[in-house]
Protein backbone atom coordinates (compact mmCIF):
# COMPACT_ATOMS: atom_id res chain seq x y z
CA UNK A 1 0.00 0.00 0.00
CA UNK A 2 2.79 2.58 1.35
CA UNK A 3 4.49 1.91 -2.58
CA UNK A 4 0.84 2.60 -4.21
CA UNK A 5 0.70 5.80 -2.47
CA UNK A 6 4.41 6.91 -3.66
CA UNK A 7 4.26 6.26 -7.08
CA UNK A 8 0.60 8.16 -6.94
CA UNK A 9 2.78 11.14 -5.32
CA UNK A 10 5.52 11.03 -7.40
CA UNK A 11 2.83 10.72 -10.79
CA UNK A 12 1.80 13.85 -9.31
CA UNK A 13 4.95 15.46 -9.01
CA UNK A 14 5.34 15.19 -12.33
CA UNK A 15 2.36 16.27 -13.77
CA UNK A 16 3.23 19.61 -11.88
CA UNK A 17 6.74 19.72 -12.85
CA UNK A 18 6.09 18.60 -16.53
CA UNK A 19 3.47 21.40 -17.45
CA UNK A 20 5.60 24.78 -16.72
CA UNK A 21 8.36 23.12 -18.45
CA UNK A 22 6.52 22.15 -21.51
CA UNK A 23 4.88 25.80 -21.53
CA UNK A 24 8.02 27.21 -21.28
CA UNK A 25 9.69 24.75 -24.21
CA UNK A 26 6.92 25.28 -26.39
CA UNK A 27 7.61 29.52 -25.83
CA UNK A 28 11.20 29.51 -26.07
CA UNK A 29 11.79 27.09 -28.74
CA UNK A 30 9.00 27.32 -31.05
CA UNK A 31 7.68 30.62 -30.72
CA UNK A 32 10.96 32.57 -30.44
CA UNK A 33 10.31 34.02 -26.79
CA UNK A 34 6.76 35.53 -27.80
CA UNK A 35 3.81 33.25 -27.39
CA UNK A 36 0.36 35.29 -28.49
CA UNK A 37 -2.65 35.04 -26.77
CA UNK A 38 -3.85 32.86 -30.06
CA UNK A 39 -1.56 30.22 -29.26
CA UNK A 40 -1.47 30.84 -25.69
CA UNK A 41 -5.05 29.60 -25.58
CA UNK A 42 -4.80 26.65 -27.90
CA UNK A 43 -1.83 25.41 -25.71
CA UNK A 44 -3.60 25.77 -22.13
CA UNK A 45 -7.06 23.78 -24.07
CA UNK A 46 -4.47 21.32 -24.99
CA UNK A 47 -3.47 21.05 -21.53
CA UNK A 48 -6.61 21.51 -20.04
CA UNK A 49 -8.02 19.01 -22.56
CA UNK A 50 -5.49 16.44 -21.22
CA UNK A 51 -5.77 17.26 -17.93
CA UNK A 52 -9.73 16.22 -18.40
CA UNK A 53 -8.95 13.28 -19.72
CA UNK A 54 -6.87 12.51 -16.98
CA UNK A 55 -9.21 13.34 -14.35
CA UNK A 56 -11.74 11.28 -16.07
CA UNK A 57 -9.87 8.04 -16.24
CA UNK A 58 -9.15 9.17 -12.05
CA UNK A 59 -12.81 8.88 -11.97
CA UNK A 60 -13.25 5.64 -13.68
CA UNK A 61 -11.00 3.59 -11.37
CA UNK A 62 -11.57 5.87 -7.96
CA UNK A 63 -12.53 2.24 -6.19
CA UNK A 64 -9.33 1.35 -7.08
CA UNK A 65 -7.39 4.38 -6.21
CA UNK A 66 -9.29 4.70 -3.09
CA UNK A 67 -8.65 0.88 -2.20
CA UNK A 68 -4.76 2.05 -2.43
CA UNK A 69 -5.28 4.61 0.60
CA UNK A 70 -8.73 3.01 2.51
CA UNK A 71 -8.66 -1.34 2.89
CA UNK A 72 -9.38 -3.74 5.78
CA UNK A 73 -5.98 -5.74 6.26
CA UNK A 74 -6.69 -9.36 8.08
CA UNK A 75 -4.38 -11.15 10.59
CA UNK A 76 -4.84 -14.36 12.23
CA UNK A 77 -3.56 -15.34 15.95
CA UNK A 78 -3.79 -17.87 18.24
CA UNK A 79 -3.79 -17.44 21.82
CA UNK A 80 -3.06 -20.80 23.83
CA UNK A 81 -4.54 -19.25 27.26
CA UNK A 82 -7.64 -18.04 28.26
CA UNK A 83 -10.80 -16.63 27.06
CA UNK A 84 -9.43 -17.65 23.56
CA UNK A 85 -8.45 -21.12 24.03
CA UNK A 86 -10.51 -22.25 27.38
CA UNK A 87 -12.65 -24.99 28.91
CA UNK A 88 -16.08 -24.94 29.65
CA UNK A 89 -16.95 -27.17 32.43
CA UNK A 90 -20.64 -27.08 32.03
CA UNK A 91 -19.69 -29.71 28.23
CA UNK A 92 -16.91 -31.19 29.46
CA UNK A 93 -14.48 -29.76 26.67
CA UNK A 94 -11.44 -27.21 25.50
CA UNK A 95 -12.16 -24.77 23.12
CA UNK A 96 -9.55 -23.74 20.73
CA UNK A 97 -9.74 -20.31 18.69
CA UNK A 98 -8.61 -17.89 16.81
CA UNK A 99 -8.54 -14.26 16.59
CA UNK A 100 -9.46 -12.87 13.03
CA UNK A 101 -8.17 -9.48 13.27
CA UNK A 102 -9.11 -6.30 11.04
CA UNK A 103 -5.95 -4.00 11.14
CA UNK A 104 -6.98 -1.74 8.19
CA UNK A 105 -8.70 1.52 7.79
CA UNK A 106 -12.35 0.14 7.11
CA UNK A 107 -14.21 -2.87 7.51
CA UNK A 108 -13.83 -6.37 6.27
CA UNK A 109 -16.49 -8.03 4.36
CA UNK A 110 -17.97 -11.47 4.67
CA UNK A 111 -14.60 -13.01 5.97
CA UNK A 112 -14.32 -16.71 5.70
CA UNK A 113 -11.41 -19.02 7.26
CA UNK A 114 -10.55 -22.04 5.64
CA UNK A 115 -8.30 -25.57 6.89
CA UNK A 116 -6.82 -27.21 4.25
CA UNK A 117 -3.39 -29.31 3.61
CA UNK A 118 -3.54 -31.49 6.98
CA UNK A 119 -0.95 -33.56 7.29
CA UNK A 120 0.37 -36.13 9.97
CA UNK A 121 3.79 -36.62 11.88
CA UNK A 122 4.68 -38.61 8.63
CA UNK A 123 3.87 -36.10 5.92
CA UNK A 124 0.84 -37.90 5.29
CA UNK A 125 -2.58 -36.08 4.25
CA UNK A 126 -4.88 -36.69 6.24
CA UNK A 127 -7.75 -37.57 4.06
CA UNK A 128 -10.17 -34.54 4.69
CA UNK A 129 -11.29 -31.68 1.95
CA UNK A 130 -10.33 -28.22 2.33
CA UNK A 131 -13.07 -26.80 4.65
CA UNK A 132 -14.22 -23.74 6.15
CA UNK A 133 -14.21 -23.36 9.95
CA UNK A 134 -16.43 -22.35 12.22
CA UNK A 135 -17.17 -18.72 14.06
CA UNK A 136 -17.40 -18.52 17.43
CA UNK A 137 -20.32 -16.57 17.73
CA UNK A 138 -23.41 -18.85 16.31
CA UNK A 139 -26.68 -16.99 13.98
CA UNK A 140 -30.00 -17.19 15.25
CA UNK A 141 -33.13 -16.77 12.87
CA UNK A 142 -36.25 -15.07 12.70
CA UNK A 143 -37.40 -19.07 14.17
CA UNK A 144 -35.21 -18.47 16.71
CA UNK A 145 -32.97 -21.91 15.04
CA UNK A 146 -29.31 -21.64 15.69
CA UNK A 147 -27.39 -21.42 12.67
CA UNK A 148 -23.39 -22.04 12.37
CA UNK A 149 -21.86 -19.39 10.94
CA UNK A 150 -19.66 -20.32 7.44
CA UNK A 151 -18.58 -16.23 6.81
CA UNK A 152 -19.14 -13.18 9.12
CA UNK A 153 -20.66 -10.61 7.93
CA UNK A 154 -18.10 -7.67 8.56
CA UNK A 155 -15.18 -7.20 11.11
CA UNK A 156 -14.69 -3.62 11.71
CA UNK A 157 -11.42 -1.78 11.75
CA UNK A 158 -9.11 -2.52 15.43
CA UNK A 159 -10.99 -5.23 16.22
CA UNK A 160 -11.72 -9.29 16.17
CA UNK A 161 -13.48 -11.81 16.08
CA UNK A 162 -13.44 -15.06 17.35
CA UNK A 163 -13.25 -18.47 14.61
CA UNK A 164 -13.55 -22.37 16.27
CA UNK A 165 -9.80 -24.37 15.18
CA UNK A 166 -11.45 -26.83 17.59
CA UNK A 167 -12.36 -28.79 20.56
CA UNK A 168 -11.38 -31.81 23.18
CA UNK A 169 -14.13 -33.43 24.86
CA UNK A 170 -13.21 -35.61 28.30
CA UNK A 171 -13.36 -38.94 26.58
CA UNK A 172 -16.65 -40.48 28.51
CA UNK A 173 -18.35 -38.07 27.09
CA UNK A 174 -16.85 -37.72 23.41
CA UNK A 175 -18.43 -38.93 20.95
CA UNK A 176 -16.40 -37.98 18.07
CA UNK A 177 -14.75 -41.73 17.32
CA UNK A 178 -12.57 -41.67 14.25
CA UNK A 179 -11.06 -44.88 12.56
CA UNK A 180 -8.07 -46.24 15.24
CA UNK A 181 -9.24 -44.65 18.55
CA UNK A 182 -7.96 -46.18 21.50
CA UNK A 183 -10.76 -46.19 24.36
CA UNK A 184 -10.09 -43.31 27.01
CA UNK A 185 -7.48 -41.31 24.43
CA UNK A 186 -8.63 -37.66 23.48
CA UNK A 187 -9.50 -36.77 20.23
CA UNK A 188 -9.18 -33.27 19.05
CA UNK A 189 -11.92 -32.50 16.79
CA UNK A 190 -11.84 -29.82 13.81
CA UNK A 191 -14.60 -27.53 13.52
CA UNK A 192 -15.46 -27.74 10.18
CA UNK A 193 -18.61 -26.82 8.68
CA UNK A 194 -19.09 -30.31 6.76
CA UNK A 195 -17.86 -32.32 8.85
CA UNK A 196 -18.00 -36.11 7.75
CA UNK A 197 -19.83 -39.00 8.96
CA UNK A 198 -16.77 -40.93 9.53
CA UNK A 199 -15.28 -38.95 11.54
CA UNK A 200 -12.45 -37.20 9.25
CA UNK A 201 -12.43 -34.21 11.04
CA UNK A 202 -11.55 -36.33 14.53
CA UNK A 203 -7.50 -36.25 14.70
CA UNK A 204 -6.02 -38.99 17.11
CA UNK A 205 -3.08 -38.07 19.73
CA UNK A 206 -0.22 -36.95 17.63
CA UNK A 207 1.44 -34.32 15.62
CA UNK A 208 0.12 -32.35 12.76
CA UNK A 209 0.58 -29.48 10.46
CA UNK A 210 -2.21 -27.50 8.77
CA UNK A 211 -2.57 -24.12 6.88
CA UNK A 212 -5.41 -21.38 7.81
CA UNK A 213 -6.30 -19.39 4.70
CA UNK A 214 -8.48 -16.04 5.72
CA UNK A 215 -10.15 -14.05 3.47
CA UNK A 216 -12.88 -11.34 2.92
CA UNK A 217 -14.25 -9.80 -0.45
CA UNK A 218 -12.48 -6.51 -0.53
CA UNK A 219 -9.24 -7.64 1.22
CA UNK A 220 -6.16 -9.82 0.69
CA UNK A 221 -6.15 -13.60 1.28
CA UNK A 222 -3.47 -14.18 3.60
CA UNK A 223 -2.27 -17.52 4.32
CA UNK A 224 -0.33 -19.06 7.75
CA UNK A 225 0.77 -22.73 8.87
CA UNK A 226 0.70 -24.58 12.19
CA UNK A 227 1.81 -27.54 14.00
CA UNK A 228 -0.54 -28.95 16.48
CA UNK A 229 0.79 -31.79 18.83
CA UNK A 230 -1.19 -33.19 21.55
CA UNK A 231 -1.12 -36.00 24.19
CA UNK A 232 -3.65 -38.69 24.46
CA UNK A 233 -4.24 -37.94 28.06
CA UNK A 234 -6.62 -35.89 29.07
CA UNK A 235 -6.83 -33.63 32.26
CA UNK A 236 -9.18 -31.32 34.01
CA UNK A 237 -7.26 -28.44 35.04
CA UNK A 238 -6.74 -26.10 32.39
CA UNK A 239 -3.54 -24.83 32.95
CA UNK A 240 -1.72 -28.08 32.96
CA UNK A 241 -3.88 -29.40 30.10
CA UNK A 242 -3.08 -26.33 27.85
CA UNK A 243 0.80 -25.51 28.74
CA UNK A 244 1.79 -29.58 28.95
CA UNK A 245 -1.15 -31.81 27.24
CA UNK A 246 -1.22 -29.46 23.87
CA UNK A 247 0.58 -27.41 22.00
CA UNK A 248 -0.21 -25.13 18.57
CA UNK A 249 2.43 -23.21 17.28
CA UNK A 250 2.40 -20.85 14.07
CA UNK A 251 5.61 -21.94 11.24
CA UNK A 252 7.15 -18.54 10.72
Amino acid sequence: MKNKIIKLLILLLLIAIIIPVLYRFCKYTFFNHNLDSQWEIVFWTIILTIATTFLGIIASFQDIIRSWFSRPILKCDLILSPPDCHYHWSYHTYYFRFRIHNIGNISAKNVEVIIKDIRDENEKLIELSQDNLLWSTHEVDLDGKVKQRMYWPYISPGTYQYCNLGSITKPQYNKIKPKGLIEGDVVFVLAVYWPTPDFRNGLLPGSYSFEIIVGCENAETISQKYILNFNKTWNDNEKEMLFHEINITEIK
